[in-house]
């Protein structure tokens, strides 16, 4: 319940959660769809969906080395935004 507590008081983490949320509902069925969009759209096969789903990890790599080398949090919410954003047209 705590933990309740503080993400309501703390609007910045409230919103952040929130952020989460969202993405993880609309962005669901990229990951569904990926095998159906390699296959019909791209005509790639297993091969090129594996290559896909493996674009997908060196991009989650990247971004989390990318935010474990920041140093503070001044401009965070900016960039998550950002990133956010830039998931829709990718």
């Amino acid at each position: 319940m705590e933990g309740f507590v503080y993400v309501r008081r703390m609007r910045s983490i409230r919103a952040l959660l929130l952020l989460l949320a969202l993405i993880s509902l609309v962005g669901m069925p990229y990951s569904v769809l990926m095998p159906v969009f390699a296959d019909k759209i791209l005509s790639v096969g297993a091969r090129g969906l594996g290559i896909l789903m493996g674009a997908t990890g060196i991009g989650a790599l990247i971004g989390a080395l990318s935010l474990a080398v920041r140093s503070g949090t001044k401009g965070l919410g900016k960039l998550v935004a950002y990133t956010s954003a830039g998931f829709g047209p990718a």
